[in-house]
């Protein structure tokens, strides 16, 4: 089943969605687990002030009336702040809160001013030993009661850790699983598009997976045919497309090549009237077919190879950078260079073509631009033969 680019750039937005909303989750859930830890600091400073009351010098009344004082303020405000963390946002609140935990407030509550009134009679008559048995029995039951809320809510906290670790844990792994996803099927559009431009292997024969470029390749592949099957726009010596035909092929296939900046190539068979003068019409013939076809074996899908006249040929093409095509262009030359072709009496000879490079600017049309190459191609061929000029060498004429 093919892949759809549209779907996978939909799994990309659903993905980052689904991230933005998991990061949303847990900045709540950290605020929870704010609220939580304030209440066990509140517990563990409530115990350490009901200890200091306990721990009250009672020698000096004056003096332990004032300590008392300074520490049950303290006790109302924890009381106080407490009290507040009830109504604190908590998302996870469900699994460490219940309507228990107002009730064991407001017990906590009572007891700790049942214990300061206590303190304060204790201070004031020391002495009773029931009153000293009274005040010992409302502190062991605070402490209990302390302790007690304590343990609830270290448990609740641990719940919501776990809980915290799972959501966690999930999201990394099915975060991981999606995107190991979408990055091979964004690779694998990546690639389809690639061949659409020529930038993969001839080596490397691929099949293309995507709808939406399938299509394309199949429109190219049809614009082919049409091209193909419509003598007007064939060579008809060299069966590859006339200058007509190129002109076609390219307004098929603007758009793409726009936007990878197309190279124009235009080669010319070196000395071509003296070869003509001296071998048979029959030798020229299989030489501009031998060359047409060792130019086409480095064509990719939307590169344009034609016929500009009989000793001339234009090759169009899309790579990823202006060095790219021009060491693609530099390896048809070394090849043809390099391949002997027999005449008639069996002797080997050896054909060369120069060529002139350029790049092919936004503002101008593909005629300009072969016309360019024209001019390029003079220059190299003054320099002598077997040779590719460039615009760089010659900058200050264009």
């Amino acid at each position: 089943m093919n892949l759809s680019i549209k779907k996978i750039f939909t799994s990309v937005t659903t993905l980052m969605t689904l991230f933005i909303l998991i990061l949303a989750f847990a900045s709540l859930v950290m605020l929870g687990e704010h609220n939580s830890q304030k209440q066990i600091s509140l517990l563990q400073k409530h115990r350490s002030e009901i200890n200091q009351i306990r721990a009250i010098d009672v020698k000096d009344e004056t003096l332990a009336m004032i300590e008392l004082q300074n520490t049950a303020a303290k006790l109302t405000f924890n009381l106080e702040d407490y009290a507040k963390t009830f109504d604190a946002f908590e998302p996870l609140k469900f699994i460490s809160s219940s309507d228990s935990d107002r009730e064991n407030f407001e017990t906590f509550k009572e007891l700790t001013h049942k214990f300061i009134t206590d303190a304060k009679t204790y201070i004031k008559k020391s002495d009773s030993k029931k009153i000293k048995r009274e005040f010992d029995k409302n502190y062991y039951r605070l402490t209990d009661t302390v302790v007690d809320m304590l343990s609830r809510r270290i448990s609740a906290e641990h719940k919501q850790f776990v809980i915290r670790e799972i959501i966690i844990f999930s999201s990394v792994v099915i975060g991981l699983l999606f995107l190991f996803i979408i990055h091979k099927q964004l690779n694998t559009a990546l690639r389809d598009i690639q061949s659409l431009y020529g930038v993969t292997s001839k080596d490397d024969p691929y099949e293309i997976k995507t709808m939406e470029v399938q299509a394309i390749a199949k429109k190219f592949k049809k614009d082919s045919h049409n091209i193909s099957d419509n003598p007007l726009l064939i060579d008809q010596v060299t069966k590859i497309k006339n200058y007509k035909g190129m002109l076609h092929a390219y307004n098929a296939t603007k758009g793409l090549k726009e936007h990878s900046a197309p190279a124009v190539c235009l080669f010319e068979i070196d000395h071509y009237k003296i070869i003509k003068s001296r071998y048979s019409a029959e030798f020229i013939t299989l030489m501009r077919k031998k060359i047409a076809f060792m130019i086409t074996l480095y064509e990719q899908p939307i590169d344009i190879v034609a016929t500009v006249d009989e000793s001339k040929f234009v090759f169009i093409l899309a790579r990823n950078s202006k060095k790219e095509a021009f060491i693609e262009c530099e390896k048809i030359r070394e090849s043809i260079a390099d391949t002997f072709f027999k005449i008639p009496n069996g002797e080997k000879i050896t054909i060369t073509v120069s060529g002139g490079f350029i790049i092919k600017p936004s503002n101008k049309s593909i005629d300009a631009s072969i016309q360019h190459a024209q001019e390029l191609l003079k220059n190299a061929q003054q320099k002598g033969t077997n040779t590719i000029a460039q615009i760089s060498e010659y900058s200050k004429k264009f």
